[in-house]
């Protein structure tokens, strides 16, 4: 079994091309996100598949990472996992306040939170692979 440094580092690696897909999706076609949020609101069970999903995720980061006194990147993976089951949490419990605010979070200015997104993916994508090959 790898080391937590790596296993660190591929879990860094995939949560920046996730970043950067999403970000270069939503500079593709603005809005893109927008209609996302609007359309998971707008279904009754979407909210709980996306929260279902959102939690799965953040546990298998949390149990990944669990308790490591590693390095930073496993603290703040540790801190993105707990962040993630935490949004889970919240798209199943209050779907329509969560849908109001992050509409309100994309009509400010999706073009500069997508550019931050891809930014970000890059950053992260980097820092995996330094973890991975280093």
């Amino acid at each position: 079994m790898p080391d937590g440094n790596i296993m660190a580092g591929w879990v860094l690696l995939f949560y920046g091309l996730y970043s950067f897909a999403a970000g270069l999706g939503e500079l593709r076609l603005p809005g893109l996100w927008l209609r996302m949020i609007e359309n998971i609101t707008a279904s009754t069970a979407l909210p709980f598949l996306t929260g279902m999903l959102c939690m799965v995720i953040g546990a298998f980061t949390l149990f990944i990472m669990g308790g490591d006194d590693g390095p930073i990147i496993n603290k703040i993976l540790i801190i993105m996992g707990a962040w993630i089951v935490v949004e889970g949490l919240v798209f199943i419990a209050i779907p329509d306040y969560f849908g109001r605010f992050a509409s309100w979070l994309m009509n400010m200015s999706s073009r500069m939170a997508a550019s931050f997104s891809m930014v970000l993916g890059l950053a992260m994508c980097g820092y995996g692979l330094w973890h991975i090959l280093g």
